[in-house]
C-alpha cells in the first residue's frame, strides 16, 4: 500500500512477511526511526521514495528478486547497501552522505539521472561493461576516482560533470566520451586510449586542473573539449 507508514517517526522496526510481494510508493518515507530493514525475496517491487528519508537507516538488504531500485533518497545514515544481481536499474540513493562505497552488479543496465548525487562520503566507483546508462548519474557527487571496466565502449553525456573526480582509469575498449562528460571535474592528467574515435563537445570544459591531456592522432575532437591551458600531446 503507498504511503503506509509515511512520517511514522516512532516506528523502530519493521519485519516484512514472506507473503509481501510489493512495497508500495513511499510505504515508509520519512520513518527516521527505522536503522534495520530486511526485504525479503518474496517481495519483486519496491514503489518510489519507499524509503526515502529514512535518516535513521544504516543498513539494508535487498531481495534477490528486485529488479529496479528508486526507493533510498535523503537517507543520511545508510552506510552499506548490497544491490543484488537482480537488478538491472539504479535510482534513489541521491543525498546518502554516510554511504562510502558502492558495487555495481554486472546486471545493471541503467543508473538513473542523479542516483547518486550528493553522496558525499563516496569516493569512487567502477563502472561494469554492462551498464549503458548512466548520463547525469553521478553528476554532482564527491566520487574522486572511477574506473571503467574492460568492456565500457561509450561514456554517457553529463556522467560525472560538476563531481570531486580527480582520477579516472579508461579501458583499451572505449570508443566514445559523450557531451559534457567531465566537466568542472579536478582531473589533472588524462589519457586517452588509442580505440576513442571520438570526444564530444566539452567533455573536459572547466576542468581548471588539467594540465596535461595524452591523445592519440586518429580521435577526433572539437576546440571546446578541452581547457586552453591544457597541454595537449598527441601519440
Amino acid at each position: 500500500m503507498n504511503y503506509a507508514f509515511k512520517d511514522c517517526v516512532d516506528l523502530t522496526g519493521i519485519i516484512i512477511p514472506d507473503s509481501v510481494t510489493k512495497i508500495g510508493n513511499e510505504a515508509f518515507s520519512g520513518c527516521t526511526g527505522l536503522t534495520n530493514v530486511v526485504i525479503p525475496d518474496s517481495v519483486t517491487e519496491i514503489g518510489s521514495n519507499a524509503f526515502s528519508h529514512c535518516t535513521g537507516l544504516t543498513n539494508v538488504v535487498i531481495s534477490n528478486n528486485i529488479t529496479e531500485i528508486d526507493a533510498f533518497s535523503g537517507c543520511t545514515g545508510l552506510t552499506n547497501v548490497v544491490i543484488p544481481d537482480s537488478v538491472t536499474k539504479i535510482g534513489g540513493f541521491s543525498g546518502c552522505t554516510g554511504l562510502t562505497n558502492v558495487v555495481i552488479p554486472n546486471s545493471v543496465k541503467e543508473i538513473g539521472w542523479s542516483a547518486f548525487e550528493g553522496c558525499t562520503g563516496l569516493e569512487s566507483i567502477t563502472v561494469p561493461a554492462t551498464l549503458k546508462d548512466f548520463g547525469g548519474a553521478f553528476a554532482s557527487s564527491r566520487i574522486k576516482t572511477v574506473v571503467f571496466e574492460e568492456g565500457v565502449t561509450e561514456i554517457c553525456d553529463r556522467a560525472f560533470n560538476w563531481s570531486a573526480l580527480e582520477q579516472i582509469v579508461f579501458p583499451d575498449s572505449l570508443r566514445k566520451i559523450g557531451r559534457e562528460a567531465f566537466t568542472h571535474t579536478k582531473v589533472k592528467n588524462v589519457t586517452i586510449p588509442a580505440g576513442v574515435e571520438f570526444i564530444d563537445q566539452y567533455a573536459f570544459s572547466e576542468c581548471d586542473a588539467l594540465e596535461a591531456v595524452s591523445i592519440s592522432k586518429k580521435t577526433k575532437y572539437g576546440s571546446t573539449v578541452f581547457p586552453a591551458t591544457a597541454k595537449i600531446t598527441k601519440y
